[in-house]
């Protein structure tokens, strides 16, 4: 193979430098890189596949960002058949229709690695905020909160409340049934699954917050092969929240190992921040599973300086050949229910409703300490804003700071968290702002840091303030890359394609390369930035042109045409 193919392949400077019988096991299968090198070459030298037949598209004169982290190349692309036909000069090649995409950037779709768009998947393309991103495949099942597997109790309620949402037909039990529901779907995006360590534990031991025993586990990691049979990719974790927060790291090893990739909310990401990446570690290197690490990051101003040092300890693993990745937004606020202002402990407990917790005199007291502690890891009570707030006597407070809201209402922030919290539990939402500039732009050049919006799918009308990623993290990625030069063009590409497609074992997917699936954006690479901003979030980004998904288009000039579809994709084939 050319030199110059080679280094093209080997995706970009970090590993540029290594061996070909080294990509396989690292970042990129031996696949595809030999795919990802015919198709350069075809590019290079304007081959059309033999013996083809009429394609049902041909997208010209696109320069193409082939997901490598080469640099790009102005080249026709032909589509046949949900995949890409060929690629170079095509002039001459017949096809039922053709686009003209000169003067715009073509990629492959972009992968969100880390999306909470289970439901939206499932509601018929009523929420298109993901799609207008150029996102064609998202992974779900994140934080340990997977929608299988289920009890036949948690079943009958699960589809209570999705027929509630308009979504029928959702009684499955395993993972299974639940792939055969999403398959009957008509989804605007491939889905990649991940099974949740805290609903494995929830199927088994239901409410109880304590260790499982030896037969429980042993029915846990039953439920996990059973889910890496239906194809689900690998594990996640949310450590931070009930019941994951009660999940030994024996208990994780054992669940880990039986799914090869472990991806984690880890337990704490402030304070505690070193020892939750220590427990992180620890739990891959004694499972033997690739670790993952979900929006890493170092929340408050006392622990920013903690951020290197996260880098460094997972560097380490790297270089002595471990697969060890994170992924992460690109904004310096995280978005979350409200209730996590409280202490693990107060936030869910069987035996007494939230209310009641909430008005015990001696558990406010404890809740009232926690909740200062917090408030401490965040520097202040107006680093908390109110963004979700879905109840008639609260909608007016949202987009407020909690520190300066509390004092126009003569309360203590406490107290009204207590009061926001008695009228709406759980479906309060808030956004943090902990992290520094300084930090998310390091991340953000970071070659191991796949980008993720860790938001759901939404429409672009409603109520609410919810989280600006999840209407613009990806154009946000880019002009990061663009504007602020946190990584070439080409790099940043890479990691929202093949990186997190390497990273949950996608085969055919996540580059250009002649044989691989067509999920194509193209996009002004001048203009394609986010607009909205955390008190208008709900902002179509600018610069979005065209995307296909498996081959058809959905969005067309700027518009929604649907006719793609997606489809639930297997993941892991690493293995």
């Amino acid at each position: 193979m050319p030199g110059t193919i080679f280094s093209a392949i080997c995706w970009a400077a970090p590993i540029a430098s290594r061996k070909l019988s080294a990509v396989g096991g690292s970042l990129i299968t031996r696949r595809q890189a030999l795919a990802a090198g015919a198709g350069l070459l075809g590019a290079a030298a304007g081959v059309v596949a033999q013996g083809s037949d009429q394609a049902d598209w041909l997208l010209q004169g696109g320069q193409l960002f082939d997901g490598s982290g080469a640099a790009p190349q102005q080249a026709d692309l032909a589509i046949k058949d949900g995949h890409i036909l060929a690629i170079g000069g095509l002039e001459g090649m017949a096809a039922k229709r053709r686009l003209n995409l000169r003067g715009l950037a073509v990629a492959p779709g972009f992968i969100d690695l880390h999306s909470h768009s289970d439901l939206a998947l499932l509601q018929g393309g009523r929420a298109l905020s993901k799609l207008y991103q150029g996102v064609t495949t998202e992974v779900i099942g994140q934080d340990g909160r997977s929608l299988a597997p289920l009890s036949s109790e948690q079943a009958s309620a699960s589809n209570r409340r999705l027929e509630a949402m308009g979504i029928a037909g959702a009684n499955w039990l395993d993972f299974a049934g639940m792939v055969q529901r999403y398959d009957a779907a008509p989804l605007y995006a491939n889905v990649v699954f991940l099974a949740g360590a805290g609903q494995l534990r929830r199927q088994i031991l239901g409410d109880q917050f304590r260790p499982a025993a030896p037969l429980e586990l042993a029915r846990m990691t039953a439920a996990g092969r059973a889910a890496r049979q239906a194809g689900v990719a690998g594990l996640s974790s949310g450590l931070e929240y009930p019941p994951g927060a009660y999940a030994t790291r024996r208990e994780l090893i054992a669940l880990a190992r039986q799914m090869g990739l472990y991806v984690t909310h880890m337990r704490n990401e402030d304070d505690r921040v070193l020892e939750a990446l220590d427990e992180a570690l620890s739990i891959a290197q004694n499972s033997g599973a690739r670790l993952h690490v979900s929006h890493l990051k170092a929340q408050g101003r006392r622990n920013w300086p903690k951020q290197a040092e996260m880098l460094r300890r997972l560097a380490v693993d790297r270089n002595a050949g471990a697969w060890r990745s994170f992924d992460a937004y690109p904004y310096n606020a995280y978005s979350v229910s409200l209730i996590s202002l409280l202490p693990v402990w107060a936030r869910l407990d069987p035996a007494q409703p939230l209310g009641e917790r909430l008005h015990n005199a001696s558990l406010r007291e404890r809740m009232a300490a926690g909740f200062e502690r917090k408030i401490q890891s965040l520097d202040s009570y107006d680093a908390v804003l109110l963004s979700d707030l879905p109840h008639p006597d609260y909608r007016r407070y949202e987009g407020a700071r909690l520190g300066q809201l509390a004092a126009a209402l003569d309360k203590s922030p406490f107290d009204l968290v207590v009061e926001i919290l008695d009228a709406l539990g759980p479906r309060a939402a808030m956004i943090g702002f902990a992290m520094s500039e300084q930090n998310v732009a390091a991340l953000m050049s970071e070659a191991w840091c796949a980008i993720a919006s860790d938001g759901a799918a939404l429409p672009f009308e409603g109520e609410g303030r919810p989280h600006p990623r999840n209407f613009s993290a990806f154009p946000r990625a880019i002009r990061f890359a663009r504007d602020e030069g946190a990584a070439s063009m080409q790099e940043m590409i890479r990691r929202m394609t093949s990186l997190p497609a390497a990273i949950v074992g996608l085969q055919g997917r996540g580059l250009l390369s002649t044989g691989f699936a067509a999920d194509i954006v193209a996009f002004d690479p001048l203009h394609f930035r986010d607009r909205g901003d955390y008190l208008h979030p709900r902002q179509k980004p600018e610069g979005l042109a065209h995307v296909f998904v498996n081959g058809a288009p959905m969005i067309l000039n700027g518009n929604l045409v649907a006719e793609g579809r997606g489809r639930p994709l297997r993941g892991a084939q690493w293995q």
